[in-house]
């Protein structure tokens, strides 16, 4: 298929290399490589192609070029549970003495358990955290947190396991992919189509893996373009042996469940995103639902979770901010009846991170494990103290 192309130069700001913006005839056909993409990943081109009608190595360039070099990324989404993983948020609020630290201990304690995110909310101060924890271990994780606050690091935590969580693909009839913008109108966006690809955690499952098959859905969850010849240089690993658990484990057992695609923002352009977390408390089944429908239809939704023990709904939004008044005015018009429930929070990029799935809890023989002392050891080591007085 022959496309017309034109070319914009820019030149952002003085100093930098000009850079050269490449436009196919229209957005239609990035617009069905999105679609195809969720469902084929971004690797498989002539799957892509033989449901698109484009050439393959038309395929391959527009995703390569106009979709990976534009902005839009692609995240495997894995499947905690057929690990043997419960997700958990946390809210953590650190002391004052060891709030300055708190990035640093964060990371420390990331690289070794079960945290997977943190970020720091403004302006609570407190830090959100995401945690994938196996279920057995809850107890012992709380008792840990228990011991931080009585050693003074902590001030204040809260855990809560989700029931569910959904992971959102980004609206592709919002997105105008021929101008690299979003395009469409709040006061109609609730009536309009709604292909939102929806990601629903199973039940956490006993796991059926050894530590390759967990390092080969880590490195696929951190690039998800990766071929497996690649990825089997990068683990130093027989081609034909990785291949052997990429099919009949990583996919066979249910390990990847599917493919996300997701809006981050041509850097290029430099604009400006704002990430936030909604919470909303005390609600009812029926609420719920509203919440729910309300902020699927936002273009903006990353994820959203729930906790039937505690009746509360979480959702993690990545807002351009010329949109971002336009979203609240619409949340409120929208669920007029629980604004008042909701409370929101805007993360500190400079204070927040995101981990691959956890690898070095998992022993090959004994499976997932965790340790109160070996955790404490940690925090000693970065606040370089031998304790810390209860």
């Amino acid at each position: 298929m022959r496309f017309r192309k034109v070319y914009e130069v820019a030149r952002p700001d003085p100093g930098f290399v000009w850079t050269i913006r490449e436009r196919g005839r229209d957005g239609e056909d990035l617009r069905l490589l999105a679609s195809a993409i969720r469902v084929f990943g971004p690797r498989n081109y002539t799957a892509i192609a033989r449901v698109t009608g484009l050439p393959v190595e038309t395929v391959r360039y527009k995703i390569r070029r106009n979709l990976l070099g534009r902005g839009i990324r692609v995240h495997v989404h894995i499947n905690f549970g057929a690990l043997g993983l419960a997700r958990y948020w946390m809210f953590l609020e650190f002391s004052e003495d060891w709030e300055s630290r708190a990035v640093e201990l964060l990371d420390r304690l990331a690289r070794n358990d079960y945290i997977v995110y943190f970020g720091r909310v403004i302006p609570w101060g407190s830090f959100f955290s995401l945690l994938a924890l196996p279920p057995k271990f809850e107890a012992k994780y709380r008792i840990f947190l228990d011991k931080l606050v009585d050693m003074g690091v902590l001030k204040s935590y809260g855990m809560t396991r989700m029931n569910w969580i959904r992971f959102f693909s980004m609206r592709i009839d919002c997105y105008d992919f021929k101008n690299a913008t979003w395009r469409f109108e709040w006061d109609t966006l609730s009536r309009s189509d709604r292909p939102v690809a929806v990601s629903i955690e199973e039940d956490v499952q006993k796991p059926r893996i050894d530590k390759l098959d967990l390092q080969i859905a880590g490195m696929l969850q951190a690039n998800s373009s990766i071929t497996m010849r690649e990825l089997a240089r990068k683990l130093g690993v027989e081609y034909k042996r990785l291949l052997y658990h990429y099919k009949e484990h990583v996919l066979g057992r249910g390990i990847v469940k599917g493919y996300i695609v997701k809006w981050h923002g041509d850097r290029r352009w430099r604009k400006p995103l704002v990430r936030m977390v909604g919470v909303f408390n005390d609600l009812s089944p029926e609420e719920v639902e509203e919440v729910k429908e309300a902020f699927q239809d936002i273009p903006f939704t990353r994820f959203d979770a729930y906790s039937a023990a505690s009746g509360v709904y979480l959702a993690y939004l990545v807002v351009p901010a010329e949109h971002l008044q336009g979203m609240l005015k619409y949340i409120w018009k929208t669920l007029p009846r629980l604004k008042r429930k909701m409370r929101y929070g805007f993360i500190d990029p400079e204070c927040s991170r995101g981990y691959m799935l956890p690898l070095k809890p998992f022993d090959e023989r004994s499976g997932w494990k965790f340790s109160i002392k070996a955790n404490l050891n940690l925090l000693y080591e970065v606040l370089n103290v031998k304790t810390l007085s209860v």
